[in-house]
């Protein structure tokens, strides 16, 4: 897929005000974490599997459950394959949207180089991981979200698209009220 996620940043002045105020690093800096930034990619994509996979596979697994046992059960453990199908989902998901997923979070809402994006990486793995650990309900899409947001914010009020921000927020809130609506 050739897109270039940064040419919103020549077709948007709102976004390119946000880029042009970022404070510019010393570029041997973000050379270097350019390499760190892996790591804390890996932390994220681990702990997003964590997470968002057993909420892919649970539903599965809970049908595939009741087609065996006749009957709903309290706990299910899913087999093998269902955590295959539903990794392979996220795995094609993020193949064919993520570069729309990149271009919104990582261009758009706030600028991210290779250590803004390094410490809002570290913290949404930190959060999600701490969260699966205790068997919170996290949200990988908010958790990155709010760490681009505190990266942008120390660039000052203007470091964030704040216009973006809150239609994701509201998204959120709406969510909840369909879902719940739904059940």
């Amino acid at each position: 897929m050739d897109v270039d996620i940064h040419q919103v940043i020549n077709d948007d002045q709102k976004i390119a005000d946000i880029h042009e105020a970022a404070e510019l690093f010393e570029p041997r800096v973000e050379y270097a974490f350019s390499y760190l930034q892996v790591f804390s990619a890996i932390c994220v994509i681990f702990a997003h599997g964590a997470g968002e996979v057993g909420y892919m596979a649970g539903p599965l697994a809970t049908i595939w459950d009741v087609y065996l046992k006749g009957q709903l059960s309290s706990t299910v453990r899913p087999p093998i394959w269902v955590v295959l199908i539903a990794a392979l989902g996220l795995v094609i998901g993020l193949a064919t949207y993520g570069y729309n997923v990149c271009r919104a979070m990582g261009v758009k809402l706030a600028k991210l180089t290779p250590t803004r994006g390094f410490a809002a990486e570290l913290a949404t793995a930190f959060v999600i991981m701490i969260g699966s650990q205790y068997g919170l309900p996290t949200s990988s899409s908010q958790c990155i979200t709010g760490a681009i947001v505190g990266v942008g914010i120390l660039e000052g009020a203007k470091g964030v698209n704040w216009t973006l921000f809150v239609k994701q927020f509201f998204s959120w809130v709406a969510t909840l009220f369909v879902t719940g609506f739904e059940s």
